[in-house]
C-alpha cells in the first residue's frame, strides 16, 4: 500500500480490534484454551453421562429408542456410531464436536454482550467465561449441555440485537426450541430473555407494541417448533410406534418426574462444594463474574431506566445453582454463559490496563493449572475393559452396569445415577432380580460402589439393596477379569447331587478336575454345555469345586486389571 494511503473502514475495524496487545492476548489464551482442550478430547476419562449418551445413539441407530424425553441429539449423532472406532474414539469425535459448539458459544457471547459493553470489555467477558472452573474439562463434554447452550445464546443474541422482524422472532424460537428438545434445562435461560426485553424497551421506547409483537411471535414459534419436533422425534422411535406410543401423560410423566427431582425437592444450594470447588479452580475469572454480578446488583439498584435490570437478569440463570440438584460440574459451562458478561463490568470500571493485565495473567495462570490437574485423568482403565468386552463378545449381549460403559450393546436395568437409585430403593421392590430372570443378561461390569459392594461378601454397601436384589447378583455371576464378571456358578459338588438354578440360559463352559455328571449326563472338563434357564443338578466322583462359566470358552488376558479408577469423579 502506497504512504500515505487510507486504510479501509473494515481492514482498520478489524485493526482496532485486534492489533492491540490486550486483545491478542485474549485471543491467543482462547487459542491456547482450545487447544488443551483437543488435546483432552482424546485422553480425559470419560465420564459415565458421556456413555450414557453415545448409548442413546446407539438404541436409535439399531431401534432400540423408546424413550422420546432428552434424547433428540440423537438425530445430530446418528452418523457416529458408523464410524469405524472404538467407542471411546467415536466419544473423542463427539467432543470435537462439541468444542465447535463451545467455540462459538464464545463468539455470541462477545456477539451478545456487545449490545452494551465496548469490544475491550466484552472480550474480556469472553476470557472470563472461558476460563472459568470446568469449562476446561466440560464446555467439550459429550453430553446436552454444548449444543444447548450454543442454541440458547443463539436466540439471546437475535432477541436483543437483531432488527425486530418475523423471520428473526421466527429463527429465534426455532433455535429455543432445539435447546429445550435436546434438555429441558434449557428453560433456566428464561430470565436472560427478559433482559432481552427490557434491553429492547431502553433502546427503543417509542415502539413497545412492536417489540411485544416481536417477543410474542418469538415465543409462539418456540411452543409451534417444540411441539413439531417432538412428534416428529416421537415418530423417529421405532421402538416406541412398536410399544403403540404411550399417550402424552405418559410421555409427559418424566418431565414431571424430572422437574420435582432437580427443582423441587432437592434444599438450599444443593451442590455447593462444586461451586466452592469452581472457585477455586480459577478464582480470578471466579471473581471477574461474580463482581460483576455485584455490579449488576448495585446498578439495578441505584440505576434508572428499565436498561438498568439488563445486566442483572443475564445474571439471574445463574441462581438456579441455589436449588437445581443436577448442578454438577458439568452444568457450569452451560448456564454461565449470559452470566459471563458481567464481567464486562468489571472490565469497565479497571481503568488502568495494568489491573486488566494481571487479571489476565491471573486467569491465564489458572488455566495452566487446570489443565495440569486433568490430563492424570486418563482413559487407560476404560479403554482396557471395553477392549477385554468386545474381544469376549464379538457380537453385542445384554449387559448389567453402572452407566452404559459398552454404548453399542444394550444395557439392561436402570441408570445407576444417585437419582435413580434412590427412586428404586425408595418403591421397596427388587429391581436387578427381575432384570437378571426377564432379560438374562450374561455380562456385568462391576462399575458402580453398588455392584461392586453387592457381588463381593463382606463388602460395605453404600445403600442397603433389597435381598432379593443381593442374592440374585451373587448367586448369577462369576469374576471374569477385574470388573468384568460373567453368568455362571462355582459350585462344590460331589458324589451326592446338588441341586442348583440357572437363571441365565445359553451355552457354558465346564472348568473341573475329575468325572463330572450334570443332569445325570457325564460331562468332560472343558465341554461346552447348553443350560436351560431353570433348576439343574450336578455330582462328581470326588468331592471338590466345579466353575460353569457363560460362554464357550471367553478369552481373559494374562495381564491383570488395570489398577487405575474407571472413573475420576468430575
Amino acid at each position: 500500500m502506497a504512504s500515505g494511503a487510507s486504510v479501509p473502514p473494515r481492514v482498520g475495524t478489524f485493526r482496532a480490534l485486534w492489533f492491540q496487545p490486550e486483545r491478542t492476548a485474549i485471543g491467543a489464551i482462547v487459542v491456547l484454551l482450545a487447544c488443551a482442550q483437543v488435546w483432552l478430547a482424546v485422553r480425559l476419562n470419560i465420564n459415565w453421562d458421556e456413555y450414557f449418551f453415545l448409548s442413546h445413539v446407539y438404541a436409535f441407530v439399531d431401534g432400540r429408542l423408546s424413550a422420546p424425553f432428552q434424547t433428540f441429539h440423537v438425530h445430530l449423532f446418528a452418523w457416529l456410531p458408523a464410524l469405524p472406532l472404538s467407542e471411546a474414539d467415536q466419544i473423542g469425535i463427539g467432543r470435537l464436536v462439541m468444542l465447535a459448539y463451545e467455540l462459538a458459544t464464545f463468539a455470541l457471547v462477545f456477539a451478545t454482550g456487545r449490545a452494551f459493553l465496548a469490544p475491550r470489555d466484552a472480550l474480556v467477558a469472553v476470557a472470563a467465561y472461558a476460563l472459568s472452573g470446568y469449562v476446561l474439562a466440560h464446555g467439550m463434554s459429550f453430553r446436552t449441555d454444548p449444543p444447548a447452550a450454543m442454541l440458547m445464546m443463539v436466540a439471546l443474541w437475535l432477541m436483543i440485537r437483531a432488527p425486530l422482524r418475523w423471520p428473526v422472532a421466527i429463527a429465534a424460537g426455532l433455535a429455543a426450541a432445539l435447546a429445550l428438545l435436546i434438555t429441558v434445562k434449557s428453560a433456566l435461560y428464561l430470565p436472560a430473555f427478559g433482559a432481552a426485553l427490557l434491553h429492547r424497551f431502553a433502546m427503543d421506547h417509542r415502539n413497545c407494541r412492536k417489540i411485544m409483537l416481536f417477543f410474542a411471535a418469538s415465543a409462539a414459534a418456540a411452543l409451534v417448533c417444540y411441539a413439531t419436533g417432538w412428534l416428529l422425534h416421537s415418530a423417529s422411535l421405532p421402538a416406541l410406534i412398536e410399544a403403540r406410543s404411550p399417550p402424552a401423560a405418559a410421555l409427559a410423566a418424566p418431565a414431571a418426574a424430572s422437574l420435582h427431582k432437580t427443582v423441587a425437592s432437592p434444599g438450599f444450594f444443593p451442590q455447593f462444594p462444586f461451586f466452592a470447588r469452581w472457585v477455586m479452580l480459577n478464582p480470578a475469572a471466579a471473581a471477574m463474574i461474580l463482581g460483576g454480578i455485584g455490579l449488576a446488583l448495585a446498578g439495578a439498584i441505584r440505576g434508572k431506566g428499565a436498561g438498568r435490570f439488563v445486566p442483572l437478569l443475564l445474571a439471574a440463570p445463574l441462581a438456579s445453582l441455589l436449588f437445581y440438584r443436577n448442578a454438577y460440574p458439568y452444568f457450569y459451562p452451560f448456564i454461565l454463559a449470559p452470566a459471563a458478561l458481567c464481567a464486562g463490568l468489571v472490565s469497565q470500571r479497571l481503568d488502568r490496563p495494568l489491573y486488566r493485565h494481571a487479571l489476565l495473567g491471573a486467569m491465564a495462570v489458572g488455566l495452566v493449572l487446570q489443565f495440569a490437574y486433568y490430563r492424570q485423568n486418563d482413559q487407560a482403565a476404560q479403554r482396557a475393559i471395553a477392549d477385554q468386552v468386545h474381544a469376549m463378545f464379538p457380537q453385542p449381549v445384554r449387559y448389567i452396569d453402572r452407566n452404559a460403559m459398552i454404548p453399542s450393546f444394550e444395557k439392561s436395568g436402570l441408570f445407576l445415577s444417585t437419582w435413580g437409585i434412590e427412586g428404586a430403593i425408595r418403591s421397596g421392590k427388587p429391581f436387578f432380580a427381575p432384570v437378571i430372570a426377564g432379560q438374562q443378561p450374561p455380562l456385568l461390569i462391576a462399575n458402580s460402589p453398588i455392584l461392586e459392594a453387592a457381588l463381593i461378601p463382606g463388602s460395605e454397601q453404600p445403600v442397603r439393596l433389597h435381598p432379593a436384589d443381593t442374592a440374585a447378583l451373587r448367586s448369577n455371576y462369576i469374576p471374569h477379569w477385574g470388573p468384568v464378571w460373567v453368568a455362571g456358578k462355582q459350585l462344590s459338588v460331589g458324589p451326592e447331587a446338588h441341586s442348583f438354578a440357572i437363571a441365565i440360559a445359553g451355552n457354558y463352559t465346564l472348568e473341573c478336575n475329575g468325572a463330572v455328571r450334570l443332569d445325570d449326563v457325564a460331562r468332560a472338563c472343558g465341554s461346552v454345555i447348553a443350560l436351560s434357564a431353570g433348576p439343574h443338578r450336578a455330582s462328581a466322583a470326588a468331592s471338590g469345586g466345579l466353575t460353569l462359566r457363560w460362554g464357550d470358552h471367553l478369552t481373559a488376558p494374562r495381564e491383570p486389571s488395570p489398577q487405575q479408577p474407571i472413573y475420576y469423579g468430575f
